[in-house]
């Protein structure tokens, strides 16, 4: 599977979470985690450049997320293959035909309580990461921000972005 065709499969799937999710579902929290892990499934990025050789960075922003989430300790991601594996699983008892939304689910079938989901945009030296943060129980995003700077930061940048998703679940 392409990492282009994983981005689209796992946003196919949140949009169809979020479209089908009609019950009253948990009251909103106050944004409180307090001393709870919080376990997130990482998907790849959709990577947007004007030209082409940012294709790797659909794998290697999530990458360096876990890595840095890893260090953080606030949240823990979700083993990637596991993730994988209940993808495989969804398309082949679809027939191939994945319905918007159904992250949500993969990412609760994978033991994640939230999703990542995210772009990377590149325009000429400048590069922006953004990210969404779904919960799984009710596809509402609980988060979403971005970091930017020169590409050639873009280490730096990965890590400012794992430390913003970091700062709202602590």
């Amino acid at each position: 599977m392409s990492r282009t065709h994983s981005w689209m499969t796992a946003a196919a799937l949140v949009a169809l979470v979020a479209a089908s999710c009609v019950s009253d579902g948990p009251e909103p929290d106050d944004g409180e985690y307090g001393d709870e892990i919080v376990k997130i499934g990482i998907f790849d990025f959709e990577v947007k450049a004007s030209v082409p050789g940012y294709e790797p960075l659909a794998a290697d922003v999530p990458a360096a997320l876990t890595e840095a989430f890893l260090r953080g300790g606030v949240v823990q991601p979700v083993e990637r293959s596991a993730l994988e594996r209940v993808v495989a699983e969804l398309e082949l008892s679809l027939g191939g035909l994945v319905d918007p939304g159904t992250a949500a689910r993969v990412g609760k079938m994978a033991g994640a309580r939230y999703v990542l989901l995210g772009q990377v945009s590149i325009i000429g030296d400048q590069v922006r990461l953004s990210c969404r943060v779904v919960d799984v129980e009710t596809a509402q995003i609980v988060y979403a921000g971005s970091a930017y700077g020169d590409v050639e930061y873009i280490f730096e940048i990965e890590e400012e972005l794992a430390e913003l998703v970091e700062d709202d679940f602590s």
